[in-house]
This record gives structure tokens, sequence and C-alpha cells, in this order.
């Protein structure tokens, strides 16, 4: 039988591996190929994005084609006018990232594979591409939309609330919304955003995880003897502000609680993440804190090898945070929230730690310190992420509804 051809277009170059979204969009695109689908990328890049395009397809598998994003193309007046004007008279534009996906060059180039390619199925991540709808609903061609958090939510939580911002809101649940209606299927990515597009009436919906996932249940955590109790905290990125914030948490408020109790070993926290404010950085002198910056995820292995204790504060932000489930899936013993656990089925002291305030934290730190503990833990929480996360349940996943768009049409 013929293979089927799926065309994926995805924002932000994904083929870096340098933060979780990245490793979500980019080992989804290289399973797809691995299923047998042939693949073709259409992706918004940078400049310096263009040169990576041969990388790409040979980690891939897949045709990728870089469309610049907006701001490094060049206009004529006339078209700059148009542009502006465009997105005035329209207020579901005035949201920047579905304003992005209304850009020509990229129409045309989705016409072209359409022509040339001709894909059997559309895949569009995040859902904020619904511009570049029409031009799939013209050609019946079924979209499946990847959702990789709740927008809305998502945009308030890390921005703050205020007047203009509830407008900003407003506008996101309106193209939130047109993007579910204009879909054949939706993808959320958790058990909990799958409820608010039932909510919004998509009976075609369901849940599929971060596609990285499989990669880090093959990194199965082995501690190593050290001489202190090491505790970890990481964030890929700190101008992501509910990283930021749970890092503060973290250092002002866990850390001086914890120096107040007696154990076995000195508790250290390792900090790991990127773009850290300098101001932040300063106070990271403090006694029992480590910093290590950014650390590549072809090295993590070894370094959570010589962690104990997962600390991961989830107090805002949506979506599925791949920094709590990657230690789960390791089975690296984690304390974090429920909210950050995202409707999965992982119980609290069997699976997990459940902490909010600074105290409980500290709290199951100290219970972490008895090794029998941590043991349970992380045989329980790895046994749990391979039934939730496996390669074969997330394949199967996809090829349920793979089967399902195309036999709609």
């Amino acid at each position: 039988m013929k293979n089927k051809k799926i065309l994926v277009v995805t924002p932000k170059f994904p083929f870096t591996l340098s933060g979780a979204c990245e490793q979500e969009r980019s080992y989804g695109i290289k399973r797809l190929v691995e299923l047998g689908y042939e693949v073709c990328v259409i992706t918004k890049s940078r400049v310096k994005d263009l040169e990576m395009k041969d990388v790409a397809e040979e980690f891939s598998g897949a045709k990728v084609i870089p469309i610049l994003y907006s701001q490094y193309q060049t206009y004529t007046r006339k078209q700059r006018f148009v542009r502006i004007f465009k997105r005035l008279i329209n207020p579901l534009y005035w949201d920047g990232a579905t304003f992005e996906y209304t850009d020509p060059l990229l129409h045309q180039e989705i016409r072209n594979q359409i022509q040339s390619f001709k894909p059997d199925i559309a895949w569009c991540d995040y859902t904020y591409l619904w511009p570049i709808y029409r031009i799939f609903k013209k050609a019946k061609i079924p979209i499946i939309t990847r959702s990789i958090n709740f927008e809305p939510s998502h945009f308030l939580q890390e921005d703050g609330k205020s007047f203009f911002n509830y407008i900003k809101y407003i506008i996101k649940c309106c193209n939130e919304f047109l993007s579910v209606r204009m879909s054949d299927f939706v993808f959320a990515i958790t058990p909990a955003e799958k409820k608010i597009y039932e909510n919004m009436r998509m009976k075609n919906c369901d849940v599929l995880p971060l596609r990285s996932l499989p990669t880090k249940l093959s990194k199965q955590y082995i501690p190593q003897h050290t001489e202190s109790y090491n505790l970890l905290f990481t964030g890929s990125t700190y101008n992501v502000s509910h990283n930021k914030s749970a890092l503060l948490f973290i250092i002002d408020d866990v850390l001086p609680l914890l120096q107040k109790q007696k154990f076995l070993k000195q508790p250290t926290i390792h900090i790991t993440g990127a773009k850290l404010p300098k101001d932040i950085e300063r106070r990271l002198g403090l006694v029992g804190v480590v910093y290590h910056g950014y650390v590549p995820h072809e090295e993590m292995d070894t370094f959570m090898n010589n962690m104990d204790v997962a600390l991961i504060p989830s107090l805002y932000g949506a979506g599925m945070q791949q920094k709590i489930f990657e230690p789960l899936c390791r089975g690296l013993p984690t304390v974090t929230s429920v909210r950050g656990i995202a409707g999965y089925s992982f119980v609290s002291g069997v699976h997990f730690l459940n902490a909010n305030s600074a105290q409980e934290y500290v709290e199951s730190i100290k219970v972490l310190e008895d090794k029998a503990t941590r043991n349970r833990i992380s045989e329980a929480s790895r046994l749990q992420a391979l039934q939730l996360f496996s390669q074969e349940k997330i394949d199967s996943i996809l090829l349920d509804v793979f089967k399902k768009v195309l036999s709609d049409v």
C-alpha cells in the first residue's frame, strides 16, 4: 500500500533540541517517519536556522522547508501598509502569534506543497495556526491540531493579569475556539486540558503526551553514591515566568527552612537552566546551592544520576512541563504539586510526593532522606511512566487517530 503523506506546519524551527518544546516536536516528526509516513515540514524560522536545514533533514528523515518569520522578510511600502491595515481591522489578528500565520509567503508554500507533495493529512502544531486552515479545508485535507497548552490560560498566567491582558485573553479564547472548530481532530497535551476542549464541544479529541518522553524512559535513573544529599531544580530557561518564580520560591522560601533541619548528609540544591537574570545569579553563591547553567540534554544522564531528589514546584503555567515528567520517567524521586501532574494518573505518596508550601517541600525532602523510600518511589514512578508514555502507547494513539481522520475523508 502507498505510504500516506503528512504535511507538518510548525512554529520556531524545532531541530535545535534546546528545550522541551523543540524536543517534543522534533522527536514527534522523526517518529512519524519511523512509522512509515512520508513527511514534509514547513517551519517558521530565523535567518540562522536556514543553515541547519540539511542537519534537520538528516536527523528527522523528513523534507524540511524553513519560512522566515515576517520580521526577517522584506516588504514593499504597499505590502507593509496592507499588513498593518489587515491587522487593525480584525481584532482576532491583534494576537501576534495568530497574525504571523497570515504570512503570504507561508500560504503560497503550503499551496505549493499541496500541489507537489499531495499530503493526506495536515498536522498543525499549536492552536494559533488557524489562518492557514482554510487552505487545507479548500483542498479537503483533514486537519489535526496539536495543542502544546491551552494558549489563553498560558498567556494570562505567564504575562500577568491586567486590563489589556484580559482583552488579549478574550482574543486568544476566540482564536482557540476557531482553531478547534476548524480542526478534524485535536490532540490535547494533558487530561486536564482535554476537558477544556471537550467543554468547547470538541468531540474528536484525545490526549497525546510529550512525544519526547519515550527517549527519557530509555534513560533509567541509576543513583550514584555521593557525600551530599543532592536536590535538583531544573528550568530550561529563566526568561519563562513560571521557571523564574519557581526558582525564587526554592531559594527564598524552601532553602531557609531546609537549612534549619538536621540531615544525615548535607543537602545541596543543584540548579540548572539558561538565561538566569544577573541579580538572581549573584544570589546563588549561597551555602547549599550550586548553579550549573544550561546542561545539554545529552549530558542529563550523568547529571541526574548524581541527584537524589528532584524539586519541581509548579506554581502556575499551562501544558505539560517536561521538567516534572522527565524525572518521573527516569525514576528520579520527585517532589512537585498535584497541579503540575495535570491530570495524569500519578498518585502522591506512591509515584511522587505532593507539596505546595515551602514547609511541605522541606517535609518531603526529609521523608526522602530515607534510601528505601526513595527506591520505592523511584520504581513506582518509572513503572507508571512506562504504562503512560511508552513508545508503543504513543504510537497506538497516533495510528488510531490517523486511521479515523482518513476514514472520515
